[in-house]
């Protein structure tokens, strides 16, 4: 009899746990996209449209799966958009630079030059003080470079010097100038020139770090012999960042709340992850102080993301308008945009742009095609497929990097409808109290048996005690 009950408990245990795990089938959704799977690799990465954004139920798109041709899930995972920094070197060269010429046994802090300048601030001529002693040897004891007409932060130095000069190596000294009286020390680096057996060693790059100057004086330790330089060359690195995936953007519509002016109210439909927002006021050479702010619901409440001066202006046939908005990344479906207490109004409705970059959803192509994307339900869970620790281990079985081939999708159909997209209604939780009864059960077996076991072990020992 205990057996059979016992059993029976556990049945029950694996028939609850069962009931609590629902696994999800394609008409729980309420729609879908055929997903264009080309190629044999083994992931593939979609980049999430409008559609799935505001046709999703939750903010985190957790009811969003893919499907495999037989109807099963396949491991999938939502990835943030990371942007591409690039940079690219801009050598200008043959900049002109200038010889300050000395004795020896001089200071080059002490030289005393006549600088010509033209009215944009270009040297055009250097010209040293007249010589002391003409039985003292003259050498050249630092160099003037102009890099007035330079728009861009210098960061390094590329010096040349004569092929015919020796072997060499020494200390340079870099400073810089704005005005040819004021100088300032940036760095003091090593030079070489150095042969040996045939091979050759050339350290001639300075790192300035972006340094911004009009000009630049090079000079050498006071024991140092002077190099002859032939040619100076600056550096400006450019840095572009490009967004990955690009920003898109969406338009709309902006709806006057009633009874309030100057306040009005968007719906974007959607949990977009907004981070940019044009505004445009509706009419030429206007102003206006506004607020933002965003929530969850349309009778709020609302958080303030940004309040400012925004404008519209007509100057000599150009448009000139305020730059757009950047707010923290933010995905929330209602927007309300108020006009500032003041003697002016906005007369007409302003536009509103909102940007943001979407998700890309990386999925593994297991099983057979075709696959598909569905999306929005109320009655799925999220799920979690450690999808980077996937490719990470498929990185390790090939020996490279696993790129996922970027794919299109089709237009969107109907799978279970807008019904599956309402709130489930209002049922009595009777799996909830099964999986509590079955644990009470368990846990009164338990002690039951226990009780038993002890009533049996007492009864062994009086027994002994008695024979």
């Amino acid at each position: 009899m205990k057996k059979y009950f016992i059993l029976s408990i556990f049945f029950l245990g694996i028939v609850g746990t069962s009931f609590a795990k629902t696994v999800p089938r394609p008409e729980m959704f309420a729609y879908g996209m055929q997903l264009e799977v080309s190629g044999d690799n083994a992931f593939y990465e979609l980049e999430i449209p409008l559609e799935i954004y505001q046709k999703t139920t939750r903010r985190d798109l957790g009811d969003v799966r893919v499907f495999n041709g037989s109807g099963q899930v396949v491991p999938h995972a939502l990835r943030r958009p990371g942007n591409i920094t690039s940079q690219k070197d801009i050598i200008y060269k043959n900049l002109p630079f200038f010889p300050i010429k000395g004795e020896l046994d001089n200071k080059t802090g002490g030289l005393s030059v006549h600088v010509e300048k033209n009215e944009e601030g270009t040297i055009v001529d250097v010209k040293a003080p007249s010589r002391r002693d003409a039985s003292k040897e003259e050498k050249t004891l630092s160099y003037l470079v102009d890099a007035s007409a330079l728009k861009e932060p210098i960061y390094a130095i590329e010096l040349s010097w004569s092929d015919a000069e020796a072997d060499f190596f020494g200390i340079i000294i870099v400073d810089s100038s704005d005005d040819l009286t004021n100088w300032r020390s940036l760095v003091t680096e090593t030079v070489a020139r150095l042969g040996y057996q045939g091979y050759r060693l050339d350290r001639n790059k300075i790192i300035l770090n972006n340094c911004k100057a009009k000009y630049l004086r090079f000079s050498w330790a006071a024991d140092q012999t002077p190099i002859d330089l032939t040619k100076v060359a600056l550096v400006s690195r450019i840095s572009n960042t490009v967004e990955n995936p690009a920003r898109r953007w969406l338009t709309p519509q902006v709806i006057p709340v009633s009874g309030e002016p100057g306040k009005y109210l968007v719906d974007l439909k959607g949990f977009l992850h907004v981070d940019r927002i044009r505004i445009r006021l509706p009419e030429n050479n206007a102003m206006a102080g506004l607020r933002l702010s965003s929530g969850d619901s349309s009778e709020g409440p609302m958080k303030e993301h940004w309040r400012g001066l925004v404008y519209n202006l007509d100057f000599k046939g150009d448009q000139i308008f305020n730059s757009p908005v950047i707010v923290r990344s933010t995905a929330q479906r209602y927007w309300m945009i108020v006009t500032e207490e003041s003697e002016s109004e906005i007369n007409g409705i302003p536009v509103l742009e909102f940007g943001w970059q979407a998700r890309r959803l990386v999925f593994l192509a297991q099983g057979s095609g075709p696959f598909q994307i569905a999306y929005g339900s109320r009655s799925v869970e999220p799920t979690s497929f450690h999808i980077d620790a996937l490719l990470n281990k498929y990185k390790a079985s090939v020996g490279r990097n696993i790129t996922p081939r970027l794919l299109t999708h089709s237009s969107e159909f109907i799978i279970g409808g807008e019904k599956q997209l309402k709130p489930l209604p209002s049922v009595w939780p009777w799996k909830k109290y099964i999986l509590w009864t079955i644990m009470f059960a368990g846990v009164f077996v338990i002690g039951w048996m226990s009780i038993l076991l002890y009533r049996q072990l007492q009864i062994k020992d009086n027994n002994e005690e008695a024979e």
